[in-house]
């Protein structure tokens, strides 16, 4: 895999960790390749993540918290994480 690729997933995979892993909140982190007969550059992530929190207390086992957390679950919200992002990647 590319440098640049790796890069970009290392990225992604710090700052899904520090918005949502270290609140407890459970994610996953999808690097994608351009499709075949698109743009060869447009290598992309995809986040899903949950709003409520879990945390590892065994093998296959998870204490699953009660309350969801909404105050990140809304357009505000949104907006001020794609944000954040764009402020984590350095610039070229």
């Amino acid at each position: 895999m590319d440098r640049g690729i790796e890069r970009m997933f290392e990225i992604g995979r710090r700052f899904a960790e520090e918005q949502f892993g270290d609140r407890d909140l459970p994610f996953a982190l999808a690097l994608h390749p351009p499709s075949e007969d698109g743009d060869q550059r447009n290598w992309h992530l995809h986040l899903l993540f949950s709003t409520r929190p879990m945390v590892r207390t065994g093998d296959h086992e998870w204490d699953i918290g009660r309350m969801m957390r909404r105050e990140i679950d809304n357009p505000d919200a949104f907006e001020a994480m794609r944000h954040l992002y764009a402020a984590s990647k350095p610039r070229s």
